[in-house]
Parts: C-alpha cells; structure tokens; sequence
C-alpha cells in the first residue's frame, strides 16, 4: 500500500499481487524475468484533505487527524491474513519538501510512530518506508 501526501491531500492506493512462492509454480520462463502484475480497485483507494504538510505547526495530530482514517480503510481492505505481509510505504511530496529540515523530520518520524503504533502493517524502516521523495 502507497500513501502518496500531496501538497492538496493524502492518497492512499492498495494494490495486489501473487505470492511469489504460489506464482513461481505457474509461470513460464518468461514470466520468470518479469515484474509481478499488480491489480488494484477503485474501492481500495481514499483521499484525505489536506496535505500532511498542513500539520507541520502539530506533527502529533497528523495520526489521529489525518491518518487514521486512511489506515481504518487500508485495514477494512486488506485480508486480516495479510495484515503484516503488506508493506506502508508514504511518500511526500512538494508540501512537505517545502518544511523545514526538523519540521519534516519531526512530521514524517510522527507518521511513522503513530502508522506503526496502530497497525501492523510492515514498516520495517521508518526512513526506507516514509519519506518526502525528490520532485523529479
């Protein structure tokens, strides 16, 4: 799952695969040397307005203001199973490059706390897994 924190507001994209070990057992050679094919819904996808760069005056309230609704939909979505096998990535754009240099360290280390304080979903590192990407 993506969260993708825009300037306007934070998009969430679900996508499916797979499983790798099951899909090995079916595919050809070609298959083999390929990219999995993802699927994704327009069920699986939500928005929330405004941009988390919009809490960098209260990094603390970004969870439960802002997040918190994104990740209640990601959990209703994603088979109870699987939970901790989905990896979160959110990645920030303009909004949140445009912080300062501890106003955005201190919102996305919030992000980060509060995604792994109440899910389980698979966020192994907090740097890899949350971060304002270049706007290339």
């Amino acid at each position: 799952m993506i969260l993708d924190a825009g300037s306007s507001g934070t998009r969430l994209h679900i996508y499916r695969w797979l499983d790798s070990a099951k899909a090995r057992l079916v595919a050809t050679p070609k298959d083999l040397q390929s990219l999995p094919k993802l699927t994704t819904n327009k069920k699986w996808t939500r928005k929330k307005h405004p941009g988390v760069s919009s809490f960098a005056e209260r990094p603390s309230a970004v969870g439960e203001e802002h997040l918190k609704e994104l990740l209640e939909h990601a959990l209703s979505v994603v088979p109870k199973d699987q939970i901790a096998d989905t990896p979160l990535f959110l990645m920030a754009t303009a909004g949140v490059r445009l912080l300062s240099d501890n106003q955005r360290a201190a919102l996305l280390n919030e992000i980060c706390r509060y995604a792994q304080s109440t899910t389980s979903f698979s966020l192994p590192s907090c740097d890899l897994h949350i971060q304002a990407i270049p706007g290339e």
